[in-house]
């Protein structure tokens, strides 16, 4: 009987591609393109704040909406932003997926940051500086993130210090005064604590493991002598009734 040769190789192959089938990748439609170039276009002039959460829910259900949003290259964003229209800025950034709000603010090496911190510097050097306006965005974007963006704006700031140090200065007041009020100190503390409390739910759980082995271990090592003993005790009750046989028969040991 001829034996039947089994390819090993292309049967672990086919197997491997089997079980690790990738997700089907993301394709943009022409509908989508016009949905995101147009219609939303239009809806950030209307300020159809509606219409643009219903967009960004059904694209990111679709997972496109990264991908949408980078291939106009937030430019919706920069839009809104260069028009000054902060308090719009920050109801467009509300809308968007916590996933999709840092996406966005690390794009191009955060670069909307750098565009709102050069605006922000040339308002002052102008004398149209509106304070209360421009920390409403800074607000919005230290929330997102607050221990990242809070390096990204310091590190921005010390870098245009040599050319503007009379608005850098006043931006770094102000960041500094958010910064100690409640709501961003609470965040970023939130974070701390998080990180915390999971170490140490983490480190409870070893020493309680650690514990419970131990206390096993202890368990078995004083059954172990238990038996020990239990058999010692028989050996020495079986010896002496040998003797007390013997010793009945007669017999001199």
């Amino acid at each position: 009987m001829k034996r039947k040769t089994v390819h090993w190789e292309k049967s672990i192959s086919k197997n491997k591609e089997d079980s690790f089938q990738k997700r089907p990748k993301v394709v943009l439609t022409e509908e989508d393109i016009i949905g995101i170039k147009e219609c939303f276009t239009d809806y950030i002039e209307l300020k159809y704040f509606g219409m643009i959460k219903t967009l960004f829910n059904q694209w990111e259900k679709e997972h496109k909406l990264g991908k949408l949003l980078s291939y106009v290259n937030y430019q919706p964003f920069y839009s809104v932003l260069k028009d000054k229209d902060y308090s719009f800025f920050c109801e467009l950034v509300s809308a968007l997926p916590q996933r999709q709000k840092f996406l966005m603010v690390s794009h191009n090496n955060y670069d909307l940051i750098k565009s709102f911190i050069y605006l922000s510097i040339k308002d002052i050097n102008e004398e149209k500086y509106n304070p209360t306006q421009a920390q409403k965005v800074f607000d919005t974007l230290l929330n997102i993130n607050p221990t990242t963006i809070i390096e990204v704006i310091e590190n921005f700031l010390n870098e245009q210090r040599e050319h503007h140090p009379n608005a850098v200065e006043i931006l770094h007041n102000e960041l500094q005064a958010i910064l100690s009020s409640n709501t961003i100190s609470k965040n970023i503390n939130s974070v701390h604590e998080d990180n915390a409390f999971l170490e140490k739910n983490a480190k409870d759980k070893v020493e309680m493991y650690i514990k419970e082995k131990e206390e096993k271990g202890t368990i078995l090592t004083l059954k172990s002598k238990n038996n020990e003993q239990i058999e010692i005790k028989k050996s020495e009750q079986k010896w002496q009734d040998q003797v007390s046989e013997e010793c009945s028969k007669g017999r001199n040991f």
